[in-house]
């Protein structure tokens, strides 16, 4: 798996329903990825880790051609079972203006204050994950062809 580049600067590109992946390999690297949409519309992010056994906890911001934050998700880890948990993917839904850059920065993290017992740190949230990019357009489109339509 190729490595994906730490900054806006050599952020990779992402197309709308066009999958990536990539890995979290230490609990100080993050991934960046770069959209241009071309056209204004929602758009939703989504990043997912391994299904079973994940290690790596997504965090996700998204940013703006000027570096300002826009929007973050990071929702609450849970236990599911043994090998599977809950909150470890991240997901933003927003409008996003056509011909303008965003960037899409991926981060393991941790969970509360480790020294609980039931949370943890960021050293161990690594791991490969996959993003994708959807609009509601293209979600009914997929709808339209999985139903033979």
């Amino acid at each position: 798996m190729r490595k994906i580049t730490s900054s806006t600067a050599s952020a990779r590109s992402i197309s709308v329903g066009s999958p990536s992946s990539g890995i979290i390999s230490s609990r100080t690297d993050t991934d960046w990825f770069a959209l241009t949409p071309g056209a204004d519309g929602s758009y939703t992010f989504s990043a997912t880790p391994a299904a079973l056994s994940p290690d790596l906890d997504i965090q996700m911001d998204v940013y703006d051609s000027s570096s300002n934050l826009l929007a973050t998700n990071n929702p609450t880890m849970a236990y599911v079972s043994g090998d599977v948990a809950s909150g470890m993917s991240a997901a933003v839904t927003m409008n996003l203006t056509g011909g303008q850059t965003y960037y899409v920065k991926l981060d393991g993290v941790g969970k509360g204050t480790w020294t609980t017992g039931a949370d943890y740190n960021d050293y161990g949230s690594v791991g490969q994950y996959s993003i994708t990019v959807t609009t509601p357009l293209l979600s009914v489109a997929n709808a339209s062809l999985a139903a033979g339509t």
